[in-house]
């Protein structure tokens, strides 16, 4: 199964990495395959220090658990996702994630 999943999510799997969230990213047993925008990228690094900070971790700690957590997914570049596909999201979607 594909499973899209947004920033927060990966926030909530690097600051609970004993969590379910972290659980199942970690470990999918090959049932599950992770795709996340590639801009989450630079959403981790523009948030790093308030990750240590509400984490208590380390920096080396977060560090890890961010290359962990990433090493799961494979990051998509929105800009090559056509209008069709778009529209098909949307539809599929509705309101619930706007």
């Amino acid at each position: 199964m594909n499973i899209v999943v947004d920033t927060n999510i990966i926030f909530s799997a690097i600051l609970n990495p004993n969590g379910k969230i972290s659980d199942l990213l970690l470990d999918p047993a090959d049932h599950f395959t992770f795709f996340a925008p590639d801009f989450l990228l630079t959403e981790l690094d523009r948030h790093h220090q308030k990750l240590i900070s509400i984490s208590k971790f380390s920096e080396e700690d977060i560090s890890f658990l961010k290359k962990l957590v990433i090493s799961k997914l494979v990051l998509v570049d929105l800009e090559t996702i056509d209008q069709d596909t778009w529209r098909k999201a949307i539809e599929l979607v509705g309101r619930a994630d706007r």
